[in-house]
């Protein structure tokens, strides 16, 4: 079964939905919420073609069913990994996500010289029981960095 993660921002939604359901709506519903995304998490991880492609480069969009919300991945079966784009709620603007995708190209040389930079991304990974203090905390724990990009010069 191939790894996932989550795009920091995607991760910041799925607690924030989180959160709004434990404050907002009776009690009983923030549990089932979040055993809906990660219940749809594991039967993606499952057959992560199943879903069609929306988006390029390869963003598939699976909807949950008893909430207003989708998943927005890509599967890189290279790398056996799948990573969550967007935790998305269905009346938010579509493609306001779309910034988080990683550049595909590298950036054309400048008229001085210097290397182009070089885009690198690295997604935050969670997921049930994987945080120390998952018994005690249905929300998702983060921890880490809190920008996923970082800027270099190619050194070839």
């Amino acid at each position: 079964m191939p790894s996932y993660g989550f795009h920091f921002e995607a991760a910041d939604e799925y607690f924030e939905a989180t959160r709004y359901y434990l404050t907002n709506a009776p009690p009983l519903i923030a549990a089932p919420f979040v055993g809906e995304i990660e219940t749809s998490i594991e039967t993606l991880l499952k057959a992560p073609t199943m879903w069609p492609v929306i988006e390029t480069p390869e963003i598939r969009r699976l909807l949950l069913t008893r909430f207003p919300y989708s998943l927005y991945y890509r599967w890189e079966p290279e790398h056996d990994h799948v990573t969550i784009y967007a935790v998305m709620h269905l009346s938010r603007l579509p493609g306001y996500w779309r910034d988080r995708l990683p550049l595909m190209k590298l950036a054309t040389r400048d008229g001085e010289g210097k290397p182009p930079l070089r885009f690198e991304t690295k997604s935050v990974a969670f997921g049930r029981n994987k945080s120390p203090d998952s018994a005690s905390n249905p929300i998702p724990v983060v921890k880490g960095q809190k920008s996923n990009y970082h800027f270099r010069r190619r050194t070839d």
